[in-house]
């Protein structure tokens, strides 16, 4: 039900946004051109998918990657589109992510250890097991 609602939302708003007009110069004076209406109308179905709840987050996000090729009639490609996805920002959150989770753990010591000696950052012997001699009976996480 809710993405029949997204996709008839979707298609109300490519037809309400207006079609770009040219002047007699043929510069663009008002409204946007088929990818940028495409573009409008993919945004609008997205975001009713994700507010609605009608697919996984994830699913909804990798979106574009798709429809984007598919509905601007190839003004821009799967690798335009995919651009985004590997912004150093997303790897930085990412890193971050991570970070925080080790931290957070209860045993942080011990997945410090073990992802540095699994990454081969540092040989088993150079890293002292366990900081916490509560936790000595704790090897990974």
């Amino acid at each position: 039900m809710y993405i029949a609602l997204a996709l008839v939302l979707a298609a109300i708003t490519f037809l309400v946004v207006p079609v770009e007009s040219l002047d007699s110069t043929g510069e663009v004076i008002a409204g946007l051109s088929y990818p940028g209406r495409a573009i409008v109308a993919i945004a609008i179905f997205m975001a009713t998918l994700w507010v609605t709840g009608a697919l996984p987050v994830a699913v909804t996000a990798l979106m574009p990657l798709v429809l984007f090729p598919l509905c601007t009639g190839g003004a821009i490609s799967v690798k335009t589109a995919a651009a985004p996805y590997a912004h150093e920002l997303v790897f930085l959150f990412i890193c971050m992510y991570y970070c925080v989770l080790i931290v957070s753990s209860p045993r942080p010591s011990s997945c410090a250890h073990g992802i540095s000696v699994a990454e081969g950052v540092m040989p088993a012997s150079a890293i002292p097991k366990y900081t916490n001699p509560h936790m000595s009976g704790i090897k990974f996480c």
